[in-house]
């Protein structure tokens, strides 16, 4: 995917930024911008894009964006074609300085400097500190002044001492896109949500893309840093998860709707992208 870079429009009266988004699907682009973001999905499933990872998402999702690092939220197509779907999202956006770059020099504030250099692969939060930051988020929409920026650091002081985070994007990776690259990548990607069902060749996406094969392979390769068939399985997979915990339907029909024409390899890239058989998740997410 092709991010592009998004200035933030923070009131004059405020440096932090809370926004509470509803529409029928999310429709922003891939995208990165220096502030830090606080991501609350409210309503909506669909897939995650943070750096180089692709995973599903659900209501109650929380993700920590640190600076420059490209992400954004998309619904499959079972979502935009349900015309009473609603996609809702809280966001929190702040520059790191919004207290001043001698803040995370004290050294009661190292915690804080060191989740925040972790944050730029992007942070998933779970558990117990998912519930407690979604409760914070709520009420900082009610906040201003020195309220808001009160709440604020005890959202990232929690984050800092919590052992219920994980990172998103590879550690090796970095945003290498520019303003004046193509949109390359983002057709691919809305090429890959929008026929997930259906065979996807080597050959059309480099159509798209008005490459030849070898040169979208290496493209895509030195952007996301991951190979196109890796990307189309993690989609596919995820796409997967989402109806596994869903439904009660049989794996073969899901593998199929995944597309997949065959079982057993559906079967290898799920174990080996979520560690797990595709009953085993269906069961560890029920018993969660």
């Amino acid at each position: 995917m092709q991010p592009k870079f998004h200035k933030i429009l923070t009131p004059p009266s405020n440096s932090i930024n809370v926004v509470k988004n509803k529409r029928h699907h999310f429709v922003n682009p891939f995208h990165y911008h220096p502030e830090m973001e606080i991501s609350l999905i409210l309503k909506s499933s669909g897939f995650r894009f943070v750096g180089d990872s692709v995973e599903s998402f659900e209501a109650g999702d929380l993700v920590f964006v640190g600076s420059d690092i490209p992400h954004c939220w998309r619904n499959d197509q079972l979502c935009i074609a349900n015309s009473e779907h609603e996609a809702e999202i809280l966001t929190v956006h702040f520059p790191k300085a919004f207290i001043g770059e001698a803040f995370y020099d004290m050294p009661e504030c190292s915690a804080i400097d060191l989740f925040l250099k972790k944050s730029k692969q992007g942070i998933k939060v779970t558990g117990k500190t998912r519930d407690d930051i979604a409760d914070m988020l709520l009420g900082l929409q009610q906040q201003d002044g020195m309220n808001r920026i009160i709440t604020l650091l005890s959202i990232m002081d929690r984050l800092s001492k919590s052992q219920e985070i994980s990172s998103l994007a590879s550690a090796g990776f970095v945003n290498r896109y520019s303003d004046a690259e193509s949109d390359r990548i983002n057709m691919v990607f809305l090429h890959v949500i929008n026929n997930l069902s259906s065979k996807i060749t080597l050959q059309d996406v480099s159509a798209l893309t008005n490459l030849s094969e070898t040169a979208f392979c290496r493209y895509f390769k030195s952007k996301t840093g991951k190979r196109f068939s890796n990307f189309l399985n993690e989609v596919r997979i995820g796409y997967a998860c989402k109806i596994l915990i869903s439904s009660n339907r049989n794996i073969t029909e899901i593998a199929y709707e995944s597309g997949y024409n065959s079982l057993a390899n559906f079967l290898i890239q799920f174990k080996g992208i979520m560690k797990l058989t595709p009953r085993q998740y269906q069961l560890q997410y029920r018993k969660i």
